[in-house]
């Protein structure tokens, strides 16, 4: 299969035709109650994906990563969360649909991996039968024919012994073949979207390694579009050709992989950069971004990295800054994106 150009908007736009998945000026609220007001958790996110592409959602634990997928896929309304922009999957809107309709939605044409496994596979039922019951949802058949698929998905997912692992119970199985499980069920009904969300976390080095190279293999089988969240830029320099920074809850810099490895232009970008650990020698030590993430309901006036940021100024701080283009293909949420000179990856990398 051939990939098409990869592209991610960010921008406030309608959603584009061809995007597989278009999120539109997302913004995720807490209400307010008796003694706090409002408290926003994802603050006006549009992120673009199309068939046969991988995008990469990175940042910090509470950037508001995957909350923005399970919001797009309608997971949070029931939590009392509010929900506030367009979700578009194959050129249909589908942030409207019902609770009802949004089942038949997600499953078959968008699928999510869970971080754990081990919570999210029924631990009642054997693997085979969670599956199976998935297919006959969405495709109906017999169960025959829903076994079949199956077993033709757990070996799709690299699980040796598929006929005998789909009578295992999940709890028999190792770490390694639990995700290649939650894999195997999430693309049952061959998507056209996949979301991996912190897929590999809990996974050793190796089987990361396998886990992320399998996602690749089947998205270019499959042709479907995956989206990739993670906090580790490894990951995304390994298995994404366009990548989204998030801080905040906001987008702050997105663009072509090679492009914000080498040239960021935002200060955040800059920071998860030189904190990631050399590849070659051990001479330069790891960088760290002082401070923490600051809290959801902490208002700031301007940019919410300034009081972490070494370049902030007066400006920085007068006003929230708005998501500008800051090259070709890339856009950045700093008003000195154009005045400052950031460092890409080290050159012992």
């Amino acid at each position: 299969m051939t990939t098409t150009t990869t592209s991610v908007t960010t921008g406030p736009r309608t959603p584009a035709n061809g995007a597989a998945l278009s999120i539109c000026n997302l913004t995720v609220t807490l209400p307010a109650s008796e003694g706090r007001p409002a408290v926003p958790l994802v603050r006006d996110v549009s992120l673009e994906v199309r068939p046969g592409e991988c995008l990469g959602i990175v940042g910090e634990s509470g950037a508001g990563k995957s909350l923005t997928c399970y919001a797009a896929l309608g997971l949070v309304q029931r939590s009392g969360l509010a929900v506030e922009g367009e979700v578009a999957l194959m050129g249909r809107r589908i942030s409207g649909l019902s609770q009802r309709e949004l089942m038949k939605v997600r499953g078959d044409q968008i699928s999510i991996i869970f971080q754990e496994p081990s919570v999210s596979l029924d631990p009642s039922y054997t693997v085979g039968n969670q599956i199976a019951e998935v297919v006959r949802w969405h495709k109906g058949g017999t169960r025959r024919a829903a076994w079949e698929r199956t077993i033709e998905c757990l070996q799709l997912a690299g699980v040796p012994n598929p006929e005998r692992r789909a009578k295992e119970y999940p709890h028999t199985l190792s770490g390694g073949l639990r995700q290649r499980a939650m894999i195997a069920l999430a693309i049952s009904c061959e998507p056209e979207v996949l979301i991996a969300d912190e897929a590999t976390t809990a996974l050793d080095v190796t089987i990361q390694a396998q886990i992320l190279s399998l996602l690749r293999d089947l998205r270019d089988r499959l042709g479907m579009a995956l989206i990739v969240v993670t906090h580790d830029l490894g990951v995304v320099a390994d298995s994404c050709e366009q990548v989204a920074v998030m801080y905040g809850g906001q987008v702050v810099e997105s663009g072509p992989v090679d492009q914000i490895f080498h040239s960021p232009t935002h200060p955040y970008t800059q920071g998860l950069l030189d904190s990631m650990p050399s590849m070659i020698g051990r001479s330069s030590a790891i960088r760290h971004i002082a401070g923490v993430v600051p809290p959801a309901d902490l208002t700031l006036p301007g940019c919410r990295f300034a009081p972490r940021c070494t370049h902030t100024t007066a400006e920085c701080v007068a006003a929230p800054p708005a998501l500008e283009r800051s090259g070709p293909s890339q856009w950045s949420r700093c008003v000195r994106h154009d005045q400052i000179e950031l460092r890409g990856v080290r050159g012992d990398h």
